[in-house]
């Protein structure tokens, strides 16, 4: 699931943003740091956080709330965390946070806009890698998503048109189903995610796998893979032997990403390399940085040939 990686790391954008961490780790953002990374390890246990990961993101809350419009974030950032302790393996998260900035106002992040979103377009100068924008609101159910996003509290993009969830038992043929349901292929109706023994066609509930139309219990390391589906979430299928084996994970200087019909990834502390598409350590605050080459660590990024904190205040 990588919750942490893949939900925080495009916040900033997307609008999903962190307050002031005055009281250190056990304050909103870094409780909403610890919340995250125990939702990834219950439903992942591949998911490999680091401490400086952590510090960085708590750096950025703090660069965050000094940007210009926040208001209100510890009390949001506070309730998206009470939805992650309650959400299951098969659940979504659905929070937004907004700022005070009116629509068309200059941005850096979506958490300075009323509306929630900064459509971030360009970059304040060639030698910084923030990326400044104009502040705009989430497009309301029933409005035209072609070109902009569904306030995710209420529902999702479908066929250009922003769609309520709908519940248990309703028809999700042009309607996404609410957190924690999957459309039925067969009856086009949302219902709770199948479970072992149970007919499906799409997922099960967790950790169950869907593997030749039947929910079966996750198969472990050194058991047969036939459909490359059956493996725990921890595992990967050999596309040779077709069993279930520890993931490859590629040491500094090796290829990694796409390679060979295979997803590698980067051991722990490694990142992928956007421009060599090999596995590189990560730059940390103050190290030099090459502008566009995606070399610092998470939460930081390329400032005047080295790596910061981004300061949104430069969006004017």
């Amino acid at each position: 699931m990588r919750f942490f990686h893949a939900f925080v790391a495009a916040f900033a954008a997307l609008g999903v943003s962190v307050v002031a961490c005055s009281g250190g780790i056990d304050s909103s953002c870094g409780s909403y740091v610890d919340d995250s990374i125990s939702y990834d390890t219950k439903c992942d246990s591949t998911v490999n956080v680091s401490s400086q990961e952590k510090t960085n993101f708590v750096k950025l809350c703090e660069a965050l709330a000094l940007a210009p419009g926040a208001s209100n974030l510890g009390s949001q950032i506070d309730q998206c965390a009470s939805q992650i302790n309650s959400l299951g393996c098969n659940d979504s998260l659905a929070c937004k946070i907004t700022g005070s900035l009116a629509d068309g106002a200059a941005c850096g992040a979506g958490s300075q806009c009323s509306g929630g979103v900064c459509n971030t377009t360009k970059a304040p100068d060639p030698n910084s890698e923030v990326r400044c924008g104009t502040c705009a609101s989430y497009v309301a159910v029933g409005g035209d998503c072609t070109s902009a996003s569904c306030d995710p509290t209420t529902g999702q993009c479908v066929q250009n048109q922003c769609a309520a969830y709908v519940q248990q038992g309703a028809d999700c043929t042009s309607a996404p189903c609410k957190s924690g349901l999957l459309c039925d292929t067969t009856s086009h109706t949302c219902q709770p995610y199948p479970t072992k023994g149970q007919p499906c066609s799409l997922a099960c509930a967790f950790p169950e796998k869907c593997a030749g139309g039947t929910c079966i219990d996750p198969v472990q390391q050194g058991g047969a893979c036939p459909t490359g589906l059956e493996c725990a979430s921890n595992l990967t299928c050999d596309s040779s032997s077709h069993t279930c084996v520890q993931p490859t994970l590629a040491a500094a200087g090796q290829p990694c990403g796409f390679v060979q019909n295979q997803i590698i990834d980067c051991q722990s502390s490694l990142r992928c390399s956007t421009s060599t598409g090999t596995c590189v350590a990560p730059k940390e605050t103050g190290d030099a940085c090459t502008v566009g080459k995606s070399e610092c660590d998470a939460f930081l990024l390329c400032i005047g040939g080295t790596c910061q904190v981004p300061d949104y205040s430069v969006c004017k």
